[in-house]
């Protein structure tokens, strides 16, 4: 008996036939069995195809995280830095939320130095030789311009930073740890540059003015006052007060007069226009001399206030003067770590604002907390799963299966009719001779045959044949291959128009794009040009 079962089956498989199953031309059942075993051999190709190219092919999904926390953002953004996309419910943050300055002034700025009762202490000295000029002469005008410098400093260092802080910074989507520091770091950057230059244009604004409209000072060291007398009668005098303009000679005995040049060096003498010298006693290390109280600041460094050996040399000074003795004050300190050397101009100070160091803090932490991201969405790519596979075998074996069922009869019908003309191509030739000969009679009627043939053959098809003698079955076998034909090419036709007018949207990629690459993008694709900077 399984001898007889096993023989059945293989009967059964050999006859197997889904189109002329119930005809009795056994040429028709033979065509159908052929069809058949065609139909099943394309739809396991098929179907082999289908999962060799889902196999092979990832599989991409979408997925949102909603309210996200730092820590889980910043695993998403190791994993899937390249589709992570975190939109901020706030996008405007007030650098004052996110950023925390504190300025550290040159400890000159905090120092006795450049209190009142250090500087008026040298108030009383009264130099008597006109020949001469020291530092004496304008030590007040020297510290009091020191705490100016530092006052100045302060208001506009203090304004710039509020100002920077009441500006916002604005992002759409949360920046990575590192894109938020380069960024914050390069505003800090620009901040300081545009805050060093408001306040070198101010500063250098001020000392122009001062030069160019010849204010006088009471320091000898651009000007002097000599009295004439004019006029003597009945005790009465008439005196006219002159202003020489004084001059410096260098070493190549170039002279250079302050009253034009406002960056001359005063070092040793000072002539005035009648060729006297008068004696410059600078006397103390770091101490210089320009043509304004301003000029000999900034030409000047701090090196003296370091020492306190300079220090004991200037109380000599005072008291040498006869000044009441000056109070105890403590030296600058060089053990502080500082970015200035003892020896350096104070103009170098100067430029920097008087500033020591610049500190801003600007935790990440804060920066998640302000922008706050309500969902993160990203997508990745996974090996497809079995499930997945057999649904898209589910999806397409629908009209795979209509398609084959539809086109293996004809496929076969094709075959054997080429293999009918191939056998019988003598009578072929003979009956094409013939029909060339009809054809010289009439070749419209020919033409009208050949069309009314077509259309009787498009009316009975029947894709739908039980092999039914019944004509009302035909009928309507044949009403529903038609609409079944209808049916399917208007899905065609929407198909086609579906995927005409469709935009498919194609990510490019290019590498290192010149500046006239970057504007033709731009014209074409603005919307979704996306170029990220190196740096």
């Amino acid at each position: 008996r399984p001898k007889e079962f096993l023989l059945k089956v293989k009967d059964k498989i050999i006859t197997f036939n889904l189109y002329n199953k119930y005809s009795r031309d056994p040429i028709r059942v033979y065509h159908g069995v052929l069809a058949t075993r065609l139909y099943i051999i394309l739809l396991l190709v098929s179907i082999c195809i289908i999962i060799l190219f889902s196999y092979s092919s990832n599989q991409v999904f979408n997925e949102t995280i909603t309210n996200p926390s730092e820590e889980e953002y910043v695993k998403l953004e190791e994993k899937y830095s390249a589709t992570l996309t975190c939109p901020c419910t706030q996008i405007s943050i007030p650098y004052q939320d996110l950023i925390t300055t504190q300025v550290k002034y040159h400890q000159i700025c905090t120092s006795d130095f450049i209190q009142p009762w250090w500087y008026q202490s040298f108030l009383p000295y009264n130099s008597s030789d006109d020949d001469k000029t020291d530092f004496l002469s304008f030590a007040p005008s020297y510290f009091q311009t020191l705490e100016t410098f530092c006052d100045i400093a302060k208001i506009i260092g203090n304004n710039e930073i509020n100002r920077f802080l009441t500006t916002t910074f604005v992002h759409g989507q949360i920046l990575t740890n590192d894109s938020f520091y380069s960024q914050i770091n390069s505003l800090i950057n620009t901040f300081i540059e545009l805050t060093k230059n408001e306040y070198l244009y101010r500063m250098s604004l001020t000392n122009g003015l001062l030069h160019s409209n010849q204010y006088l000072s009471h320091t000898t060291t651009s000007t002097m006052f000599n009295t004439v007398l004019r006029e003597w009668s009945n005790e009465e005098y008439t005196i006219e007060i002159v202003i020489d303009a004084l001059y410096t000679v260098n070493a190549s005995n170039d002279t250079c007069y302050c009253v034009l040049d406002s960056t001359c060096n005063i070092d040793h003498n000072l002539f005035v226009n009648t060729g006297s010298a008068l004696s410059i006693v600078w006397g103390l290390d770091g101490i210089q001399g320009g043509c304004s109280i301003m000029d000999s600041v900034l030409k000047s460094s701090l090196l003296c206030w370091f020492e306190n050996t300079c220090l004991n040399q200037l109380r000599l000074f005072v008291n040498a003067a006869q000044l009441p003795t000056l109070p105890s004050i403590a030296p600058l300190d060089s053990t502080l770590s500082s970015r200035y050397f003892p020896n350096t101009s104070i103009e170098i100070i100067f430029n920097e604002i008087m500033i020591e160091e610049w500190n801003f803090s600007s935790p990440y932490s804060i920066y998640y907390q302000k922008c706050k991201p309500s969902f993160c969405s990203f997508t990745y790519e996974k090996k497809t799963s079995i499930i997945y596979i057999i649904t898209i075998i589910i999806s397409f074996i629908g009209g795979i299966n209509v398609i084959l069922r539809l086109f293996s009869p004809l496929i076969i019908k094709i075959i054997f009719k080429f293999i009918h003309r191939l056998k019988h191509k003598n009578s072929s030739q003979i009956s094409t001779i013939q029909q060339e000969s009809q054809q010289n009679v009439g070749i419209c009627n020919g033409i009208r045959n050949r069309m009314i043939q077509i259309i009787d053959k498009f009316l009975m098809i029947n894709l739908f044949d039980s092999e039914s003698d019944n004509i009302e079955t035909m009928r309507l076998e044949r009403i529903s291959t038609k609409l079944y034909l209808l049916i399917f090419s208007i899905c065609i036709y929407s198909i086609t128009i579906y995927i005409i007018f469709t935009d498919t949207t194609i990510d490019q990629s290019f590498a290192n794009p010149s500046d006239n690459d970057y504007n033709n993008l731009l014209i074409s694709h603005s919307k979704s040009l996306d170029c990220p900077c190196n740096k």
